[in-house]
């Protein structure tokens, strides 16, 4: 994957106090190669969002909500997966 990642400072700020997950580790969860990327249409009025479920560095299963431009993917937030989550993303396996 050659894409590089851009973010807010602020909201990596927040976003790591408010759901304890830095910017830094959702990065990693793009090189997951079991995850499942799906379109965000809920919020996705001004811009076309979408949201990623994957194994971090960490090995903490998140959801990282992103826009892709180009080779950039600029992340806007990041947490750890619900339950319902988890069993979506271990259910959609070969």
């Amino acid at each position: 994957m050659s894409s590089q990642f851009e973010w807010d400072p602020d909201k990596a700020a927040d976003n790591l106090r408010k759901h304890g997950v830095s910017f830094q580790e959702a990065g990693t969860a793009f090189f997951d190669p079991l995850a499942l990327i799906t379109d965000d249409p809920r919020h996705s009025h001004d811009e076309h969002r979408l949201v990623l479920v994957g194994r971090s560095y960490l090995d903490r299963l998140l959801v990282v909500v992103h826009v892709e431009d180009g080779e950039t993917i600029r992340l806007i937030s990041a947490r750890v997966a619900t339950p319902r989550e988890r069993r979506a993303y271990e259910a959609d396996r070969p």
